[in-house]
């Protein structure tokens, strides 16, 4: 807080806006709530709970919105739902966070977020080694989402690496050799079915009713984000965290 009040007030002109990573970005978000200026987090834990519960100012709502206040905010959250952390799913004292010391027990945010599905768009299993900035950097924002899914057997360049072992010879990394793998079954499949028009998974339907209404998906229904460039930027106030959870020094 006395950093923000020092750069507001050597630039008081400026727009400042707020950024930050993990906990670095629910911190982020509580200081945009607190300052009412524009943040931006990327695969932040859920932070609605601690704004409820530290009464962080909320912005007026007319009586027709169909939007929260805490929507309302001007707060965007960035993550992927193959991130447990971001997503809530590192809950209860058998979760790999619970055995690291860390008590992820929140799972809602708040302003709107953009959740690229890369379980659905590019086959990932949730997994906390996921949570790292640099699978959000160079493997989802480094191209436009839809050009992503549809090139999901494809590596980007800054991730093609060459890993040293112990006797100085050098191996590819684990990734090259997954998504070549991924690559020739999907070249499999596409042999198997040549006279078939081929479609992807979360495509509604089947080849012929999808010729009929001109291939269209649906923007606002599953899947649509998967043809965005960039997904919707969608509220969470239909998502809740656990009413009863408190902090307890026994289980």
């Amino acid at each position: 807080m006395d950093l923000y009040n020092n750069v507001s007030y050597i630039y008081p002109d400026s727009q400042i806006w707020i950024t930050g990573h993990s906990l670095g970005g629910s911190l982020s978000a509580l200081l945009g709530m607190t300052f009412g200026v524009p943040t931006v987090t990327f695969e932040a834990p859920g932070e609605r709970m601690a704004a409820q519960r530290l009464h962080l100012p909320l912005p007026p709502t007319g009586p027709d919105s169909d939007e929260s206040p805490v929507a309302k905010l001007p707060i965007t959250h960035v993550y992927h739902t193959a991130d447990p952390i971001a997503m809530g799913d590192c809950q209860g004292t058998a979760s790999i966070c619970s055995s690291f010391g860390y008590a992820m027990e929140s799972r809602c945010h708040t302003g709107k977020s953009i959740i690229y599905d890369t379980v659905a768009g590019l086959g990932w299993a949730s997994s906390i080694n996921l949570h790292r900035i640099t699978f959000m950097a160079d493997d989802i924002l480094t191209m436009d989402w839809d050009k992503r899914v549809a090139a999901k057997g494809v590596v980007p360049k800054a991730k093609v690496q060459v890993l040293h072992n112990s006797s100085g010879s050098s191996r590819e990394g684990w990734r090259v050799v997954a998504a070549r793998r991924r690559r020739r079954e999907e070249q499999e499949r596409a042999e198997g079915v040549k006279g078939k028009k081929w479609r992807w998974p979360w495509q509604r339907g089947d080849g012929e009713k999808e010729e009929e209404d001109g291939g269209k998906e649906d923007p606002d229904g599953p899947g649509g984000d998967l043809k965005r460039a960039v997904p919707i930027a969608r509220n969470e106030d239909s998502c809740r965290d656990c009413a009863d959870w408190k902090f307890a020094d026994k289980f």
